[in-house]
């Protein structure tokens, strides 16, 4: 795995702190119950394990990745665009100004934060295809309905947060709206486009679980004091940002193919 751009979540859920998961909440949202998030709804249908929208998660999707196969992650804790950024809203206009308008800086974070907001929240989702369920705080026809109040059924088939593009997902045909959930398609978009992360990316970040299989390219995979200054202003002096592994000259960073040569067992002869 070479930057990651898959949430900690994915591989390894249990390590996720609390302090990560908040982080990763949109700011609108940090009052409400996480049983109302996006992010959560598939706990709804956890005592249903037949119901395959229990599947619409991004906790534990790829824990077969470890469990299968030997795998190593490349990460890099001077990412840019994967980087554990301080922002915790979808406007983007004031992430862009406390960032200095640096548009790469924590961008994958900001696309989760942007899931399910309408324009007149964020002007980023002018840039969002399929926009749907996410961090919506104006939808669900709750809003004069105590959240505590809103039950496990109601959510079910009205959930809070933005529609869904695909209605069949809340119909009141369970095994309709099953079979809906259980096409790869759609688990696929609403991941991508519609299920908020609540963690880092795995790609600036140790996945706890792979022991002894994480490699920190900005500390071991280079030239130790030579770096190019090229692409590498500002914050990102000196640093490993994304990318880097085929941006930066074979020279600076031969240190990471060989270590990608040596853990894959690739140098052996056919």
């Amino acid at each position: 795995m070479i930057n990651a751009a898959v949430p900690l979540e994915a591989y390894d859920l249990e390590n996720v702190g609390t302090l990560q998961q908040a982080s990763m909440i949109e700011n609108d949202w940090k009052n409400r119950p996480a049983r109302l998030y996006a992010s959560n709804w598939h706990e709804l249908f956890h005592a249903m394990p037949s119901d395959h929208r229990n599947k619409l998660k991004w906790k534990n999707r790829f824990k077969e990745v470890r469990d299968r196969t030997v795998v190593c992650n490349f990460y890099s804790p001077g990412e840019d665009v994967l980087g554990n950024t301080d922002t915790d809203t979808a406007a983007v206009l004031v992430t862009m100004w406390n960032q200095g308008f640096d548009f790469d800086r924590g961008a994958w974070k900001s696309q989760e934060l942007l899931k399910g907001v309408d324009w007149t929240t964020s002007l980023g989702n002018l840039v969002m295809e399929r926009n749907q369920a996410g961090w919506n705080s104006d939808q669900g026809g709750y809003l004069l309905i105590p959240n505590s109040s809103i039950t496990d059924d109601q959510l079910r088939l009205r959930p809070f947060f933005h529609d869904f593009m695909e209605l069949d997902l809340i119909s009141s045909n369970a095994s309709a709206a099953s079979a809906k959930a259980a096409e790869p398609k759609v688990q696929y978009d609403l991941l991508a486009r519609g299920i908020p992360a609540l963690s880092y990316a795995a790609g600036a970040n140790v996945i706890k679980v792979f022991a002894g299989a994480n490699f920190n390219m900005e500390v071991l995979g280079r030239v130790p004091e030579v770096w190019p200054a090229d692409g590498h202003a500002g914050s990102r002096s000196g640093r490993w940002i994304h990318s880097d592994f085929k941006n930066v000259a074979l020279p600076y960073v031969a240190k990471a193919y060989q270590a990608m040569i040596d853990r894959g067992s690739l140098n052996t002869s056919l």
